[in-house]
């Protein structure tokens, strides 16, 4: 999610004490009869969670960090290569790998981020890089000599590349526009086997279907699971997300991303290890927070000769 453009403090973060109060508080609340709507206490707790990744993320003003990443695909068995044409004259070349490794650096401003993907570890040359500014977004690809400038909500489908949105599964939106933008059907406090709280939003998309998070008090209430469901009830993704303190314990900052899917009617239990494809992004080492960065390190130039699809100034 986006950061404010105004520095915050430690002191000025609302104490997890207070938080915690404000959850009891919550049970309360009066409910309202009618359905449909959400009720006082469902609105509270969705505000809540709003809140708490707000106040946690305004304390990170700037980070810097290496995220190993992985994709392993049991469909897969030895490597393929196929090669597209795009409308626009260029190559795109799709190379398929029962396990994929990639090391990602990620630099983190307030709301510019740029991702350099090197395949294999950090020490190779870039095979991409990400530069997202606000709305906009620069994403070159070496090897295809291909350039894209467009708005956020015109990139390909894909997970968020900036760690301060992991816990859901499109670059498109954070959990701030999904809540805004899709209804809301259910918001409870839940605990699970092991006596831990969480608060369980269940969304309900026109295009995607039904959405189900969970935001656990372990992690200061930010986005720790996302389920969703094939049409008989069977689970077809599931993002699990932990975290670690950062900044003297002033803020969480994401440690591991695990995406998993599963094959229509495989199971109805997320933590099923009979995954058909599964994607884990870990940050290798130290994250630096709140340092300075050079300002020209946002100002990617793109490479002479590469092909340039410009949908801002066409």
């Amino acid at each position: 999610m986006t950061t404010a453009d105004t520095s915050v403090t430690a002191e000025d973060r609302p104490p997890r004490r207070v938080i915690y109060l404000c959850i009891l508080g919550v049970f309360l609340l009066p409910h309202a009869p009618v359905r449909g709507e959400l009720d006082v206490s469902e609105a509270a707790l969705v505000g809540m969670v709003l809140d708490a990744m707000e106040a946690n993320y305004n304390v990170i003003r700037t980070a810097e960090l290496d995220v190993r990443e992985e994709v392993r695909d049991a469909g897969v068995r030895q490597d393929s290569v196929h090669r597209f044409e795009t409308p626009a004259g260029g190559t795109v070349e799709v190379i398929r790998r029962p396990v994929s490794r990639w090391m990602l650096h990620v630099t983190i401003d307030s709301e510019k981020v740029r991702i350099d993907r090197s395949e294999g570890d950090a020490t190779k040359k870039p095979v991409g890089t990400f530069l997202l500014a606000g709305d906009e977004c620069i994403h070159f690809v070496n090897g295809a000599q291909a350039a894209w400038i467009r708005r956020r909500g015109e990139m390909p489908g894909m997970l968020p590349l900036d760690p301060r949105q992991f816990g859901v599964d499109d670059i498109r939106r954070d959990i701030p526009r999904i809540f805004e933008e899709d209804d809301i059907v259910s918001a409870a406090i839940v605990r699970d086997d092991q006596g831990q709280t969480h608060v369980k939003i269940v969304t309900q998309s026109p295009k995607a279907g039904q959405a189900v998070y969970e935001f656990s008090e372990a992690a200061s209430y930010l986005p720790t699971r996302r389920l969703t469901h094939w049409p008989d009830g069977s689970v077809l993704q599931v993002i699990d997300v932990s975290y670690q303190e950062v900044g003297d314990g002033e803020a969480r900052f994401p440690r591991r991303l695990r995406q998993r899917f599963y094959s229509e009617g495989a199971t109805r239990t997320p933590d099923d290890p009979d995954w058909r494809q599964q994607l884990t992004r870990e940050v290798a080492g130290e994250i630096a927070v709140n340092h300075s960065i050079p300002e020209d390190v946002f100002q990617f130039q793109v490479p002479a000769g590469v092909r340039v699809s410009d949908n801002l100034r066409r």
